[in-house]
């Protein structure tokens, strides 16, 4: 089990057995090294009287506030986090994550009272993995650490198949594996091995749960603006300061958009010069298709005296992307699981972690959907009376070409496709790709359960099984960890406090904007926002790409045991003719397509 991860920390690796009675437990762990690199704080940990047993990935940003208090009860051998969470859980037991702040997974066992206790962060930043039947209680970090166990079968939940083809990865609760399943964000569960198993949540009520709105949402003043920035400043200053604590050099994914570009500004503030950030660069001529990051990253990195790493992408890199989808444990059809994997090989050569904008989108309104379905809301009525034109506008804008205005295109054609007079409707589709091709795992008179706050549904669903599941495996996968200061407790408690109806009062993500205008960064927050991604759709239509796409128009294609052939012929043949623009739906079925060849 230890080798099928070893990727995840290839500079120590061991394992320990407890044997009791009838019963044995194996903890087994991989280390990458990022505080205290001595052998002291290697693990499986151990308390000195072996009462204790700890196996544990992340990081606890505030573990030295935590210490002190610690220090007057047990006996501590390290300068290391997880020394103290060691500690932190045997004095808290199922309120240990109270005082948490950080990204984690854990599995912590105490031999004298046989209580196993198990548990992740609270956006489930950092996996754990469960099977569990009569005879085993199995947890690894990722799906393949089960298989190699050797005691699960290989089977296939066909049902995610039809969840990923609408929302790009597997439903939160399940796996693509029969009777595996991810351990819940933000919960404990903590078992007697007697029999006895209880589950709880900690963190939830404030982190991700309620959202309490402001008594000055509706009036915006010059003074309120400034008490925001400024607060909001002084957490991300905070936020920074803990996250950036090792005893190895670190670096930042800089995209040249908001969410990065302010958190190098900030790190320059505290004096962090000649700083590695990392970032993709297309090609001038496809940018219609691509994306400018690679001129606003470069200009960043000029303005805050940043060391930029370019890593240039072209149509040849496609000849990899078998070979990566090899080494996944299950698919996210996201074109960003790739990308970040590109750059996370890059940075590990000099860098041990990096810092990366992942989250503040989902906390601070970034995404159009956000603005688009807040505005639906609001005049819905006026909506429903366009209805039949926004229909028709939706057949007719052109986006399957190269064109100036194809990007534009593409936002309203998706809206006016969307739109829905049932809202619970309009906002599924937002999140779906290409509502016409997939299969609804929803009955069409049954609304799908849709939180009120579209953010909220964001972070609990999109943020974390998309962006930081894809995060955390393509970082792993080339041994970085990649940690976001948004998602810091303090700045994501301050962010859901604030209503939707505020945070867009000036424009999305206007309180980021605003901090980063006064640091000399306007160029940045008036940039058009852009996903993070390469001209995927137009390399498609070039040789190597069509040698992929040929793949989907086999008649062994495993596609098309879930999709009708002629639909995945029309879909290809479509995009290859530029009559429609699939991107993100063709490397989602591709991607689909050569995992489940692998499986």
């Amino acid at each position: 089990m230890n080798e099928a991860i070893a990727h995840r920390g290839r500079e120590h690796s061991a394992w320990h057995c407890h044997e009791e009675q009838a019963r044995q437990l194996f903890f087994g762990h991989n280390r990458l090294k990022i505080i205290d690199l001595q052998d002291r704080a290697n693990q499986p940990m151990r308390s000195p009287d072996g009462r204790y047993i700890l196996v544990f990935n992340g990081e606890i940003y505030n573990y030295k506030t935590l210490k002190p208090k610690l220090e007057q009860i047990y006996p501590f051998e390290t300068e290391s986090d997880s020394e103290v969470l060691l500690y932190q859980i045997a004095q808290q037991q199922a309120r240990v994550g109270e005082e948490l702040n950080g990204i984690f997974a854990f599995v912590w066992y105490d031999t004298q009272a046989r209580q196993l206790l198990y548990a992740r962060d609270s956006f489930g930043t950092k996996p754990l993995y469960k099977y569990e039947d009569e005879n085993y209680l199995i947890l690894s970090s990722e799906i393949r650490g089960i298989l190699a166990s050797g005691l699960v079968g290989k089977q296939l939940d066909e049902t995610q198949i039809y969840h990923y083809l609408a929302y790009r990865y597997a439903q939160p609760d399940k796996t693509f594996f029969q009777n595996i399943t991810p351990v819940c964000q933000g919960t404990f569960n903590k078992e007697h091995l007697s029999g006895n198993i209880y589950q709880g949540t900690f963190d939830r009520e404030h982190l991700t749960g309620n959202i309490y709105q402001e008594t000055f949402d509706n009036s915006l003043t010059h003074s309120h603006t400034h008490s925001h920035t400024h607060s909001l400043t002084h957490s991300l200053t905070h936020s920074l300061t803990r996250q950036i604590a090792g005893d190895v050099p670190f670096g930042l994914f800089l995209s040249g958009g908001v969410d990065s570009t302010l958190l190098l500004a900030l790190l320059h503030e505290q004096g962090h010069t000649d700083l590695p950030a990392f970032t993709i660069a297309n090609t001038e001529a496809e940018k219609n298709f691509g994306t400018e990051d690679y001129h606003y990253a470069r200009l960043a990195a000029q303005q805050y005296k940043a060391r930029l790493h370019t890593i240039e992408v072209d149509s040849s890199m496609l000849k990899d992307l078998p070979a990566f989808v090899q080494t996944v444990d299950q698919p996210i059809g996201d074109g960003a699981y790739w990308l970040t994997q590109i750059l996370a090989k890059e940075a590990r050569k000099s860098v041990k972690f990096v810092l990366s904008g992942a989250g503040a989108d989902e906390l601070f309104a970034g995404y159009n959907r956000h603005q688009a379905f807040h505005y639906y809301q609001k005049y819905y009525l006026l909506f429903c009376l366009a209805y039949p034109f926004l229909k028709i506008a939706g057949t007719i804008l052109p986006t399957g070409f190269e064109h100036p205005f194809r990007k534009h295109f593409r936002l309203l054609k998706k809206f006016a496709q969307d739109f829905h007079l049932n809202q619970a409707h309009t906002w599924d589709n937002f999140l779906r790709l290409n509502t016409k091709i997939n299969p609804s795992p929803f009955h069409p008179s049954t609304p799908p359960p849709f939180h009120l706050s579209s953010l909220l549904h964001d972070q609990q669903n999109y943020l974390q099984h998309d962006i930081l599941a894809l995060t955390d495996r393509a970082g792993m996968r080339h041994e970085l960890e990649i940690r976001v200061p948004y998602l810091d407790n303090e700045i994501v408690q301050y962010a859901n406090n604030l209503s939707l109806d505020f945070k867009l009062k000036k424009g999305k993500k206007w309180l980021l904007k605003e901090i980063l205008d006064a640091k000399g960064g306007k160029i940045y927050t008036q940039r058009r926002k852009e996903g993070f991604g390469v001209p995927i759709g137009k390399w498609l239509r070039e040789p190597v790409g069509k040698d992929l796409i040929a793949l989907l128009q086999e008649k062994q294609a495993r596609l098309a045991q879930y999709i009708p052939a002629q639909q995945i012929h029309k879909i290809v043949n479509q995009h290859l003719a530029q009559k429609q623009d699939y991107s993100s739906e063709l490397f989602a079925m591709l991607l689909l397509e050569m995992w489940l060849r692998n499986f």
